[in-house]
C-alpha cells in the first residue's frame, strides 16, 4: 500500500518537473547574432573615420584657443566661488549647531538650578515639620 503511494508521489514529482522545464524552455529568447555584430563593427569603423575627418576640418585657430582658455579660466573661477560658498554654508551650519547646543546647555543649567532650589526648599520644609514641636531659644 505504501509502495503504491510512493510510486504515485514519484510520478507526480516527475510530471511537475517536466511541466517546469517545459515552461522554462518556452520563456527563453532565441537570440541569433547573424550579421548584427559585423554590422555594428562596420558602423563603428565608419564613425571613427567620420570623427577623424571632423577633427581635421576643425583645426584650432587663435579665436578657438582664446575661447578655450577663457572658458577654462571661467570654470576655475566658478569652482573657487562654489568652494567658498560651501565653506560659508559649513560655517553657518556650525554656528547654528553651536547656538542650539548653547541654548540647550543654558536650559539644562537653569533647570538644574531650579531643581537645587526646590530640593533646598523641600529639605527646609522637612526640617520644619520634624522640629514643629520643639522650642528653639536663641540666647544672646
Amino acid at each position: 500500500m505504501i509502495d503504491i503511494y510512493k510510486c504515485y508521489l514519484c510520478i507526480i514529482i516527475i510530471i511537475v518537473f517536466a511541466i517546469y522545464f517545459y515552461i522554462e524552455t518556452k520563456n527563453q529568447e532565441n537570440f541569433q547574432t547573424g550579421d548584427y555584430l559585423s554590422s555594428v563593427d562596420k558602423n563603428n569603423e565608419i564613425m571613427i573615420k567620420f570623427c577623424k575627418k571632423m577633427k581635421m576640418l576643425n583645426k584650432p585657430n587663435e579665436n578657438n584657443l582664446i575661447f578655450k582658455k577663457f572658458s577654462k579660466e571661467f570654470i576655475v573661477k566658478k569652482e573657487k566661488y562654489i568652494e567658498n560658498l560651501k565653506k560659508k554654508i559649513k560655517e553657518l551650519q556650525e554656528e547654528m549647531n553651536n547656538e542650539d547646543i548653547d541654548k540647550y546647555n543654558i536650559y539644562k543649567l537653569r533647570t538644574h538650578d531650579q531643581a537645587q532650589k526646590q530640593i533646598q526648599a523641600l529639605e527646609l520644609a522637612k526640617n520644619n515639620l520634624l522640629n514643629k514641636n520643639k522650642l528653639k531659644i536663641n540666647i544672646v
